[in-house]
Order: C-alpha cells, then structure tokens, then sequence
C-alpha cells in the first residue's frame, strides 16, 4: 500500500512538475502564436494563468493582422493534451465567449495542423473583422470552421440581420433589406473562396459568388425582389445600370479590403 502511495505521488510529481516547470508559459505562449499560417497575422494574450492537469485561461485573446484586431475572444478556458503533441491531432480544447456568443473547439499548436472549431450567437456588429470588410450592422453569427495548414472550410448562418447600405468601389448595396444568410466558403492559403452564399428578405433574394485573394474583394451579387417585394422604386432610383431583366439585377463589387 505504501509503494502503491509512493508511486502515485511520484507520478504525481512528474505530472505537476512537466506542466508547471518544465512547461513554461512562455513555451506554450510562443506555440500558440507560431501556430498562425498568416505571417502578417499575430496572436495577443493577455494575463496567461495555468491550472491544474495542463489547463490554461486567458481573460483576452486577440488574432490581429497587420496590426488591426480581426476577433477578440473573452473568459478563454483551455486544456493541453500533451499526448495529441505526438500523435499530431489538435492539442488544444478551448472555450470562450466571442460577441457574445460561445465559441469551443479544439486547435492545432503547430503549423500545418488542424483546427475545428464552433461558434454559436455571436453578434457580427462586436467582430471587428466585418468592419473592416465594409460590413456595418448587426445579427447573430453561427458556424463552423475546420483548417489543416492553409486549407479549410467554413459553414455560417446569419439571423436577425441588421446591417447598414454599404458601399463598395461607389456601388451602393442595400443591404438593410435583408434579415438573414447563409453560405459555405474554402479557403486555400490567402483566398478565400465563396462556395455558397445566400440572403433572404421579405420578398427578395439575392446570391453571392467569387473570392476574397488576399486583400482584394472580387464578387458579383445577383438580386432578385418578386412582386411582393415593397422596396422596388427606392432600388430601381439607385441600381438602374445593373438590372438586367425585370426582377433581376446583377452587381459586380470588387473593393481593396482593409486587412
């Protein structure tokens, strides 16, 4: 029984001693950011504390490119699993609040692993990055991201949408009328292609196709209103050069992104 108590606490020990000795903070800090694919990109930690069996939290993680913060994460929870850093899956669970949504995942510490994540309510009007792609407004983001090196995919919904008429190269785009979207895009190193992108309105549809390439939006917004849409007029004043048919209307937008 004493051998038995002896060896477990000699584990113990060896447990306690990895994580909070032998694993500095600095090291796991420095993994985190070296992560990133995007070398323009960097991850900003604040306030790093380790806990028990190789947790972590964080009050504020940030991803910022180029200086400008993209997502801000806040009560970050995670957990390391330091066997999956030999076996090559995500080491990392995590969990946290993002726009006041939830987010949870697990993600890669190495360049060219994996990453899968969820998030669920987010509010796009507190995600800086829709900002900075000339999005103004509200609505609750939902989706799903899965990357392995610079490859991924990426699922999202939009509802309750409230955003603001945007305007992109002097193309104005009434996107106000709209109450919620939906879509699918890959992403292959810095492009980030449209697979699927969809909005609804009372009365009125509209799709998205094209590519984000690097900094450099480049799409075609297709809109069709039927007979009971009620903002006819007002878009027909603005949008006459882009209607090609009655109840139909196609808009090329390309705009250099602040990214």
């Amino acid at each position: 029984m004493i051998r038995l108590l002896i060896a477990g606490l000699i584990v113990v020990t060896v447990v306690f001693g990895l994580w909070f000795v032998v694993i500095t903070d600095e090291m796991v800090i420095g993994m985190i950011q070296n992560s990133v694919a995007d070398g323009d990109m960097k991850v900003e930690i604040e306030t790093f504390k380790k806990g028990l069996f190789f947790t972590f939290t964080s009050p504020h993680i940030a991803l910022t490119k180029s200086g400008r913060p993209l997502i801000m994460m806040d009560d970050v929870a995670a957990q390391v699993n330091p066997l999956n850093l030999l076996t090559g899956r995500p080491p990392v669970k995590f969990r946290g609040d993002l726009g006041g949504g939830r987010i949870n995942g697990e993600i890669g510490l190495f360049k060219g692993g994996t990453t899968d994540f969820r998030l669920d309510g987010a509010n796009i009007a507190e995600i800086p990055f829709f900002r900075l792609i000339g999005l103004e407004g509200r609505g609750a983001l939902s989706g799903e991201l899965k990357t392995r090196g610079t490859t991924g995919d990426i699922k999202f919904t939009v509802k309750d949408t409230r955003l603001r008429t945007a305007s992109f190269g002097g193309v104005p785009v009434p996107l106000e009328i709209f109450r919620e979207a939906k879509g699918a895009m890959t992403l292959e190193g810095p492009t980030l292609s449209i697979v699927s992108f969809t909005m609804e309105g009372e009365g009125i549809y509209a799709r998205i196709r094209g590519k984000i390439a690097g900094k450099t939006l480049n799409v075609t917004l297709e809109l069709m209103p039927d007979a009971s849409f009620r903002g006819e007029a007002i878009m027909l004043a603005a949008l006459t050069n882009y209607k090609v048919s009655p109840g139909y209307y196609v808009i090329p937008i390309t705009k250099t992104l602040a990214l």
